[in-house]
């Protein structure tokens, strides 16, 4: 995230290639560890709150190494900081069974 060249965007697109990837990642492995934490739901729910915590501040110390950035580029971590955000709202109830 650091590392992409933010300053040269010239258009906004859907949420980059990073987040598309942090996101498939909460979708295969937060259902295998709330099948394995089925009998002890408020452990998982700790889990969930802790890594969302964690996520969020190593995510904003990225935020800040990405310099310079140009509107479009502000634009695009705007999207893509909201894709997360709404990612991470819906964790806890990736792989719930609906009854």
């Amino acid at each position: 995230m650091a590392r992409l060249p933010w300053n040269n965007l010239v258009q906004v697109g859907d949420q980059s290639a990073y987040v598309t990837a942090i996101v498939n990642h909460l979708r295969t492995q937060i259902p295998l560890i709330r099948e394995t934490l089925y009998t002890v739901r408020p452990a998982f729910t700790q889990i969930c709150i802790k890594f969302a915590d964690a996520l969020i501040a190593r995510f904003v110390n990225a935020l800040y190494r990405c310099k310079p950035v140009n509107t479009f580029g502000a634009e695009q971590l705007l999207l893509d900081t909201q894709s997360l955000k709404a990612s991470l709202l819906q964790m806890p109830l990736l792989g719930a069974k609906v009854s």
